[in-house]
């Protein structure tokens, strides 16, 4: 089977198209995982949210339990209630820094972790972009060069056509003038022929009427006498 021009470029569409939609599928699966790991970092995200305002409202109950104990032992141990008023105090304000500290690294992580992952989804897809650009730039190249290909092909078959005309009218009209040239001769030499009979009948004739002047003459005599 000979495959004609347009039949390899439509065969090289065919195949250009297939490598984008691979690419296309391939793009999409990276844009799923990332989606996925995106999703997957909003639930640690609120996990460590939720795990932040339990620990908040557990020192805040604890703070409330202090005071009410407090409030409740003060009429006996004003001073002691005091002391470990404000010892507890004081410890659960560290324990509130500590955690308002731990929540704050928490929150930084989960930025960090948030940028870290917007950063490497816009790195996937600048990449994605750049290689189906690539391709797309690559096929287009390739799809012109066969074209051109193809184009130069139709104007070499084009020109040897247009040779092999030329030559068989040059040779066609070598024939008929060599035919002409045939005809002429044959023609000239007929005519010649034709005045070389007519010259010798003329010349018979004449000498016919020739031979027949004495004879008349003495047949004249002879009656004469």
């Amino acid at each position: 089977m000979v495959h004609t021009p347009q039949d390899r470029i439509l065969e090289f569409w065919d195949i250009t198209k297939a490598r984008l939609a691979e690419t296309q599928a391939k793009l999409r699966d990276v844009t799923l995982a990332l989606e996925r790991q995106q999703f997957d970092f909003m639930i640690q995200l609120k996990i460590h949210r939720e795990e932040r305002r339990a620990l908040i409202e557990r020192h805040h109950a604890i703070e409330t339990e202090v005071k009410v104990r407090a409030a409740e032992d003060a009429k006996q141990c004003v001073e002691e209630c005091q002391r470990q008023l404000i010892a507890k105090d004081s410890h659960h304000r560290e324990a509130l820094h500590q955690a308002r500290m731990e929540a704050v690294e928490a929150e930084n992580k989960a930025n960090a972790c948030r940028m870290q992952c917007e950063q490497q989804i816009a790195e996937a897809r600048a990449q994605f972009e750049k290689e189906v650009k690539d391709a797309r730039e690559n096929d287009l190249e390739r799809l012109r060069d066969a074209i051109h290909t193809a184009e130069q092909r139709c104007l070499d078959t084009i020109r040897a056509t247009t040779a092999q005309r030329d030559l068989a009218l040059t040779e066609m009209k070598d024939q008929q003038e060599r035919a002409l040239e045939e005809i002429s001769q044959s023609h000239a030499s007929t005519v010649s022929a034709q005045l070389q009979l007519i010259a010798s009948l003329k010349e018979e004739i004449h000498v016919r009427e020739y031979t027949r002047k004495p004879t008349r003459r003495v047949e004249t005599h002879r009656i004469d006498t």
